[in-house]
């Protein structure tokens, strides 16, 4: 009989596994849909894969200027295949030398979420229903989904990135610790080293501060013999995985402060890069927001938040609930927060990031923890709540008329740049009402359970919420979260109209051609144009002397300047903004971030520059405000542009 009730058992929880998979998929590709059918449509971070196209195309980007702009990429060949890897990302970049082999590596970037978003769900299914049961166990899976969609491309599956492996690594380590599959554990550490050497040095101290505690009955902690040899593993790819970062001047997208710049400035802290306004804001909001603090996304501090007012809810309620929480994802967290302070102290203490900004230790750690934590709580605080609102019905009537009252009056009264700032792109001040109709749901179900209680016979009927009670109550979380995350998810690069027409003309230059110009128009060239670029907005020159020089062209009064500049840097063509010419629109837009906008005002306040200047016979290329030029003799003629100049005068 037991073993029929089991099989029963495993039966449905297999149901409700499926049903947490393909309510995964069904999100996935309404999310995803818009962005595959667009070849244009981009992480806006993935850009700076862009030398990936070599994989499928071995002329492109054979410029030296590539060992400047990719100082971490290794060439070598193994037979007849020649293999260009990111040393710091050895597993991502052989994964899509693969994968190029099938279609173009953009369009498998914005495939990548499947995998890994059905792998995840598998996971922490598996985590729900080991802790908790099935039912939990579906709770907990649509609810990351809805986590991961909701969330920035910092943390979400969505871009494709290196750093979209995080929730499944995570994930993975998690469940291999509690289930003690500690061989599968150091896989899945090295493994994630190869493809995000975050989740190396995450895992490794996770790892570690498992074995280091205590079993019960014992004071001091003894490492067992089993786990010798995958500590010796670890220590043995240590080397291989973490020197690349430690050894590269880049963090993220950025570099480290020279030394002449940090004792110039005052330090790490002083330097303009990092300041409001610079390439890599360490402070949105001190000290939590950017990417010195907890999270770079306000939208990912907002969830941190809500999750936490949860989780304290949840423990107010039920104290012993931390006591009941698996001792794994309590050293996950832990992990997370020793190595947001070692990031720290190796930063101040070197004036550079090797070990990676900060906030990438805990931006993942601190809402997977705080998700994984309510839900596994939530069904037995529901239950406790309900009876607790059924007796305080009325003062909780009161109580949500007060937050629709001050939610209304944030509406109303919030500038529309605060919302954008906290949640994303587009008009999502009604997005403050979700909370005050989940308050109205609470309040209808709680006014349902008094009248059945009073049209009970029992005198003390149980006031515990039903199976339908909690189905209902799930749907209609369901619903506001599928609004939710309509609203904020991950805005992708979305090239325009103009945008478009300009790379498929750049694409028609030759390969060897090099590119220079308007910077933060040069963003998505080498990807979307396939052609090499000297640096732009989002992938500056490690050189500052090449980046002043570079802009300084852009705004030169005389052709020669701009010729000296092409010789040099033996740039083909050049791609002008108007717009980029009127101050206002330079510092609105931010167009020349810190440490090169306080230098270069003085050029952007004069009335005369050469490039606006050049007579329309020498256009190759125009749309709208853009227009592409040789860098020429011919065309940079000084006698020719002043006298344009004059003639407009």
């Amino acid at each position: 009989m037991s073993s029929g009730v089991e099989a029963k058992s495993q039966v449905g929880s297999q149901k409700w596994l499926w049903l947490a998979l393909l309510v995964a998929f069904a999100f996935a590709v309404w999310v995803q849909w818009p962005r595959l059918s667009d070849p244009y449509a981009v992480e806006e971070d993935f850009r700076n894969a862009f030398w990936m196209h070599r994989f499928q195309d071995p002329e492109l980007f054979q410029d030296a200027n590539l060992a400047a702009l990719r100082p971490r990429l290794l060439e070598f060949d193994v037979g007849s295949v020649h293999l260009s890897l990111d040393s710091a990302s050895l597993g991502y970049s052989l994964l899509f030398h693969f994968a190029s082999y099938f279609g173009p590596i953009i369009l498998f970037s914005k495939l990548l979420l499947f995998p890994l978003l059905l792998i995840s769900v598998y996971i922490i299914y598996r985590i729900g229903e080991k802790v908790r049961g099935s039912g939990t166990a579906l709770v907990l899976s649509l609810a990351f989904v809805i986590l991961n969609f909701a969330s920035p491309t910092s943390i979400s599956m969505i871009g494709g990135l290196q750093r979209s492996f995080i929730f499944p690594l995570l994930l993975a380590l998690a469940y291999t610790l509690m289930v003690e599959r500690y061989r599968m554990t150091t896989t899945v550490i090295i493994v994630g080293g190869l493809i995000y050497p975050v989740v190396f040095v995450l895992g490794a101290i996770t790892y570690g501060l498992v074995l280091l505690k205590p079993a019960p009955g014992r004071r001091l902690p003894k490492v067992q013999q089993r786990h010798w040899l995958n500590l010796a593993a670890l220590l043995l790819f240590a080397p291989m995985l973490l020197l690349p970062m430690l050894g590269d001047d880049s963090t993220t997208n950025g570099r480290t402060i020279s030394q002449q710049t940090s004792e110039a400035e005052g330090g790490l802290l002083s330097d303009p890069r990092y300041r409001e306004g610079g390439r890599q804001t360490l402070f949105y909001v001190f000290p939590a927001i950017g990417r010195g603090g907890l999270t770079e996304s306000a939208t990912n501090f907002f969830h941190i938040v809500a999750l936490s007012l949860a989780t304290l809810i949840i423990w107010r309620v039920r104290p012993a609930v931390l006591v009941e929480t698996p001792d794994t994802l309590k050293m996950l967290v832990l992990a997370s927060v020793v190595c947001f302070v070692l990031a720290w102290l190796v930063a101040l203490l070197t004036s550079s990031f090797l070990l990676y900004f900060p906030d990438r230790y805990t931006q993942a750690t601190l809402p997977l923890f705080l998700l994984i934590f309510a839900i596994l709580h939530l069904d037995e605080t529901l239950r406790l709540s309900v009876a607790w609102l059924i007796k305080q019905r009325f003062k909780f009537a009161w109580l949500t008329l007060l937050v629709t009252l001050a939610v209304s009056g944030l509406i109303l009264l919030l500038p529309a740049k605060n919302f954008k700032f906290l949640l994303g792109e587009g008009q999502n001040r009604w997005i403050l009402l979700l909370p005050v109709l989940l308050l109205l749901a609470l309040n209808i179900l709680a006014l349902y359970r008094h009248q059945c209680r009073e049209q009970s016979a029992d005198p003390e009927p149980a006031v515990a919420l039903s199976n339908r009670s909690l189905a209902v109550l799930g749907v209609i979380c369901l619903g506001l979260s599928v609004l939710y995350v309509q609203a904020v998810q991950p805005r992708f690069f979305v090239a325009s109209p103009e945008e478009r027409a300009l790379y498929r003309f750049l694409e028609t230059l030759p390969k060897d051609a090099m590119v220079a110009g308007n910077p933060c128009d040069l963003d998505g060239v080498p990807l979307l144009a396939k052609r090499m670029i000297l640096f732009s907005c989002e992938r500056l020159h490690p050189d500052d002397e090449v980046v002043y020089d570079g802009w300084e062209a852009y705004y030169a009064a005389d052709g020669q300047t701009i010729l000296s500049f092409c010789q040099e840097y033996e740039i083909d063509y050049l791609v002008v903004n108007r717009l980029a010419f009127e101050k206002e629109v330079v510092i609105e837009e931010r167009l020349i971030v810190e440490p090169y906008m306080s230098k270069l005002v003085p050029l952007l306040e004069q009335n005369e520059f050469a490039l606006r200047s050049i007579p329309g016979d020498y256009y190759l290329f125009e749309v709208g405000n853009i227009f592409i030029v040789p860098c020429t003799s011919e065309v940079l003629n000084t006698k020719t542009i002043i006298a344009r100049q004059m003639a407009v005068r």
